[in-house]
């Protein structure tokens, strides 16, 4: 782990390893597919506080099912508890 004094943030080498353990505890995340999968450990990533993580992983997933309505309104449900209401009411325009 690595702290500034100049900026308030914390780098995670083993970020991902620590969202990982934390899904395998969720009976459900085994039998999920990778999809699923994917937006656990985005809300995962929001718990522990790796905002910016949870964030890129939504970009990703909206990118790559630009339809499913499931991943917009998890984004948007996101956005809202960011402070980002208006970017939220586009995303699920």
């Amino acid at each position: 782990m690595v702290k500034s004094d100049l900026k308030t943030f914390e780098y995670f080498l083993n970020a991902d390893e620590i969202i990982i353990q934390k899904a395998e505890k969720i009976s459900d995340y085994k039998e999920a597919d990778d999809l699923e999968k994917q937006w656990m450990e985005a809300i995962i990533m929001e718990q522990e506080n790796f905002v910016y993580d949870a964030y890129n992983r939504y970009i990703a997933l909206r990118s790559q099912h630009p339809e499913n309505l499931l991943i917009k309104k998890l984004f948007a449900a996101f956005l809202v508890r960011q402070g980002l209401t208006r970017e939220a009411i586009e995303e699920i325009k």
